[in-house]
């Protein structure tokens, strides 16, 4: 069944669901060739074997209890295609590593025990996904040298997530690590999990009728509390989806109205007023827009909620500073090979109406002031289409999606343009507001775009954003954070001092409307990077803890201070419901360190990264419900509660694959941030590792920082 041309295109959609009923699958013209091509070299008369090739059906598991069955289901020619029902999960083991993982490592008394239990677990798995041999995986070569890609890195997360309940980052597993390394990393993060929970559980029953709860007990109410999904128009088939009706596709180039610049640093900026401050100030601020409709307009909405709390200060600042475009992200991509516009149109629309954020418009409630998102029942998205082989040109639409003002209040935040350069050669750009997406739905979108694009289904994520945000709200009215955010009390009794200015700042702390900064980058080599990796296992720590550590060496050596608090994000996803949800989750977390003159390095690394674990378990509560529990005191000079954010990054997207075409990373602006420094730390599949920090313009000079990071990668 070709659902690109020929009949089933002429005939309309009725006959491709006909078709589909009868188990055919959709494939391609170029599929077509493809199986045409194969044909030729099996048919070789040098061509050893016997080989079958059979494309475009769908194996039937056969079943007595099926209402229907394919029309070829009685001709013994397909009957390799009748596949028996099995569960594999119910097949009785002798080895006893079926046994819930969970259980086992409950036993585990040690970090060793543990390592080897998720080490024999994790291969099981393996095995399974990849169709391997019983015991043939070697736990020192890289999942990238198994055949590990993208899709396969997050059915491992979401493995580890609801087995575990242990996040390992997709890029993580796409950074070129074994199965010892990753699970050796799992294995201290759960035993760190443990570890917390022992010290936190009460020594006796309760009193005054009360119930005493563990964070387990909490998270769990909160994570799996139920909330009433309203119908959607894309909880429906692919073949729904790929309605182009829902983006526009427009031809020519753009006009640059406007200019700008931007700074590489993945984390956001910590708010300037806590969401309880937010309808106050909304209304304070008459000569801004906030999204109004104007007399006679409707939104065409499904559901309108509140924001969430990290909504609410994305949109609060983007409203506040004078640069509307501070939360812009650009990213760019060159297409190596043959690209079929059309269906990649279709894919675009797809996944667009597939996510519920893509769909989203932000506003402020007309009677209360309130930061509300409702989904929209239609996508606003746009795929811009050019011809030019002009470089400049491409430059010049980059920086239209880069400067581009969307409109928070109508849904506009997602746009596209893709460049046609020569007949294998394409540039797509995608320009889109960080309100709708972080860095891990931005993987997530990048794989459905591959999946949509090869017409294979896309799976709906148990839980949209805006499920995740009314969850949120309940479990702070239920009390579910309290224990959480009595952790994050303890660690800030004192509030921390705001941080000096290094002696190499060029200036004092001015009143910021706008973000302005500067990037020094240096790629630390492999051998650096090696190293740091031995000494991390040595120290069983891993490589975020020893970079994390370094920071604190470098900051008080020049500031001659002990007192430090640095802000850490986090991707704020250890529910496995929100794994594969596009959406903005990303969390802060404000680490407090104290470093001691008389410490050794190596008690430095140990003590971070039990601060980073212990944190990690209270990484649910929002930011801003700790700076709002804290009473933390704002000014526009400088963030709150940390002035200096550190964000980690494991492989990055550089480079994959949409049918036959390659994508290769050509550019990347990202939002901006209001810190004094960021320190961007991204280790490649390669084996080496980019080191970034990004200063505020006004006061580190472009010298300054490079001179920081010199510090940096030369510090004894």
């Amino acid at each position: 069944m070709v659902v690109d041309a020929g009949y089933v295109v002429r005939a309309g959609r009725r006959i491709e669901d006909h078709l589909r009923n009868l188990f055919y699958i959709p494939l391609s013209e170029s599929d077509v060739h493809h199986l045409f091509a194969e044909a030729v070299l099996a048919g070789h008369p040098y061509s050893e074997g016997q080989p079958e090739i059979t494309m475009g059906i769908e194996p039937f598991e056969d079943d007595a209890s099926a209402k229907v069955t394919p029309p070829w289901y009685s001709n013994p020619r397909f009957s390799h295609l009748r596949l028996q029902k099995q569960v594999q999960e119910e097949r009785p083991q002798t080895d006893g590593i079926a046994v819930h993982i969970r259980q086992r490592l409950e036993g585990a008394d040690s970090e060793e025990s543990a390592q080897k239990m998720l080490q024999e677990s994790f291969s099981l798995k393996l095995e399974s996904m990849l169709q391997l041999v019983p015991g043939s995986v070697n736990l020192k070569v890289p999942l990238l040298e198994l055949g590990c890609d993208s899709l396969l890195a997050v059915e491992i997360r979401t493995w580890f997530l609801k087995e575990v309940h242990v996040d390992v980052p997709v890029l993580k597993l796409l950074s070129g690590d074994s199965i010892t390394e990753i699970c050796h990393d799992a294995a201290s993060q759960y035993l760190a999990s443990k570890s917390e929970k022992v010290e936190e559980s009460p020594p006796g029953p309760a009193t005054n009728g009360e119930e005493v709860g563990t964070k387990d007990s909490k998270e769990t109410t909160y994570m799996g509390a139920s909330v009433e999904s309203k119908n959607s128009d894309t909880s429906q088939h692919l073949d729904e989806w790929f309605d182009s009706s829902s983006v526009a596709v427009i031809t020519g180039p753009s006009q640059l109205t406007e200019s700008g610049t931007g700074s590489s640093c993945d984390f956001t900026e910590t708010s300037l007023t806590s969401t309880r401050e937010l309808s106050a100030v909304a209304k304070s601020l008459e000569d801004m827009d906030f999204g109004d409709l104007r007399p006679g307009e409707e939104r065409d909405t499904t559901r309108v909620e509140k924001m969430s709390y990290a909504q609410s200060r994305i949109w609060f600042l983007t409203e506040y500073l004078e640069d509307p475009t501070t939360y812009n992200i650009t990213v760019s991509y060159n297409l190596n090979g043959k690209l079929d516009v059309a269906r990649f149109q279709r894919a675009f629309s797809a996944v667009i109406a597939h996510h519920d954020s893509l769909r989203t418009c932000f506003y402020a409630n007309p009677d209360s002031g309130e930061p509300m998102q409702g989904v929209l029942r239609s996508a606003s998205a746009s795929l811009k289409y050019i011809q030019t082989s002009d470089q400049n040109g491409i430059d010049h639409e980059f920086q239209v999606l880069r400067n581009h003002i969307w409109d928070l209040a109508q849904g506009q935040t997602f746009s596209a343009t893709l460049v046609f350069r020569e007949p294998d050669w394409h540039t797509i750009i995608f320009g889109y507001h960080h309100i709708v997406m972080d860095g891990v739905s931005w993987h997530i979108f990048l794989r459905d775009l591959k999946l949509a694009y090869e017409m294979k289904p896309l799976k709906r994520a148990p839980k949209q954003y805006v499920e995740f945000s009314v969850e949120q709200m309940r479990a702070i009215k239920r009390g579910d954070f309290d224990d959480q955010v009595m952790f994050w009390k303890t660690q800030h009794a004192q509030l921390p001092e705001v941080i000096p200015l290094l002696p190499i700042a060029v200036r004092g702390r001015k009143p910021m409307t706008d973000y302005d900064s500067h990037t020094v980058s240096r790629d630390t080599g492999r051998s650096l990077v090696a190293r740091i990796k031995s000494a991390s296992q040595a120290l069983r720590v891993t490589p975020f803890h020893f970079h994390l550590a370094t920071i604190q060496v470098l900051l008080s050596r020049f500031l001659d201070i002990e007192d430090l608090c640095i802000g850490v994000a986090d991707a704020n996803r250890t529910d496995d419901s929100v794994a594969e949800t596009v959406g903005f989750f990303l969390n802060l977390l404000p680490l407090r360190f104290r470093v001691s003159k008389l410490s050794t390095f190596s008690e430095l690394v140990k003590q971070t990264s039990k601060t980073v674990f212990a944190a990690l378990n209270r990484s649910n509560v929002p930011f801003d419900l700790v700076l709002e529990k804290l009473r933390v005191p704002r000014h526009s000079s400088h963030s709150p509660l940390f002035q200096v954010a550190v964000n980690y990054r494991l492989g990055a997207m550089v480079e994959t694959h949409l049918g036959d075409c390659q994508m290769v990373l050509d550019s990347v602006e990202d939002a901006k941030n209001a810190y004094d420094l960021g320190f961007g730390i991204t280790e490649s599949s390669a084996g080496s590792c980019l080191l970034q920090i990004t200063c505020q313009s006004y006061l580190y000079s472009l010298e300054a920082g490079n001179l920081l990071i010199d510090a940096y990668v030369c510090l004894p």
